[in-house]
C-alpha cells in the first residue's frame, strides 16, 4: 500500500523509426492522501410493537461496515464468539472467523455453504431443539458488485426459549462478542449478554450488556 504523500509517475516514449530517433518523456505528480476510516452503520434493533410496551417484532440485530469511496480497501475480517450464558464471552472461548476481500485483486470471496441446519451465510449456527435454536445465530455476508464488495453485513438473531419435555419453555440466555477487524485493528464491535423471551409472535429482550463500538 502506498503511503500518503506525493507520487511521481514518469512516462518515456522512444521513436526509433524517426531519423534521427527521438525520445520524449513527461512526469506527473499525484497527491496520495490517507485513507479515510471505514463507514460503520448504527446498530439496527428490532422495531417495537406499539401495541404493548417492551415488546419487539423480532429478535434480530444488525449493522454493516464498508470502506467507502476513499477508505481502506484491505480485507475485512469478522470474528465472533457466543455462549449460552448471560455474560460476554472472553478470549478463552473459541472464535469463528471469516475474511472478505474488498477488491478483486485480493482474491475471491470465501466459500460459504449451509451447515448445521443454518443458511450459507451463518458464521455461528446454534443447535436446534424441535426447530427452536438454543443459542445466538450470527450471519455474515458481503454485498457489492462482481469485482469489488461494497460492504460487509453482520446479522445477529437471538433465541427465544426452547421447548422442554414437560410442555414448557426453557430460558435461553446468551453472551456474544462480535468484532470487525481490518489490518488487525478493530473497527467495530458488538457485545451482548441477556435473553429474549417469546410473547406470542413478538419478543421481549432484556440485557445485562448491550454495548457497541460502532
Amino acid at each position: 500500500m502506498t503511503s500518503p504523500g506525493t507520487l511521481a509517475v514518469t512516462a518515456t516514449l522512444t521513436n526509433e523509426d524517426a531519423e534521427p530517433s527521438c525520445t520524449v518523456s513527461g512526469t506527473v505528480n499525484f497527491e496520495i492522501t490517507q485513507a479515510t476510516a471505514p463507514i460503520v452503520s448504527k446498530l439496527r434493533e428490532p422495531p417495537p410493537f406499539k401495541g404493548h410496551r417492551g415488546w419487539l417484532w423480532d429478535s434480530k440485530y444488525w449493522f454493516w461496515v464498508k470502506p467507502g469511496p476513499t477508505g481502506n480497501a484491505s480485507p475485512i475480517t469478522v470474528e465472533a464468539r457466543a455462549i449460552r450464558r448471560a455474560r460476554v464471552p472472553g478470549p478463552g472461548v473459541a472464535a469463528k472467523r471469516i475474511t472478505f476481500p474488498m477488491r478483486a485483486s485480493d482474491g475471491e470471496p470465501p466459500d460459504q455453504e449451509p451447515h448445521g441446519g443454518c443458511g450459507s451465510t451463518a458464521l455461528i449456527c446454534p443447535r436446534k431443539i424441535r426447530t427452536w435454536p438454543n443459542g445466538a445465530e450470527v450471519d455474515v455476508w458481503a454485498k457489492g458488485g462482481p469485482t469489488a464488495r461494497g460492504l460487509v453485513k453482520v446479522l445477529v438473531t437471538l433465541p427465544r426459549c426452547v421447548p422442554t419435555f414437560h410442555y414448557s419453555l426453557a430460558k435461553t440466555p446468551v453472551g456474544l462478542d462480535v468484532k470487525v477487524l481490518q489490518g488487525g485493528a478493530r473497527i467495530a464491535r458488538l457485545r451482548m449478554a441477556g435473553r429474549c423471551d417469546p410473547r406470542g409472535q413478538f419478543s421481549q429482550c432484556r440485557f445485562k450488556t448491550l454495548s457497541t463500538a460502532l
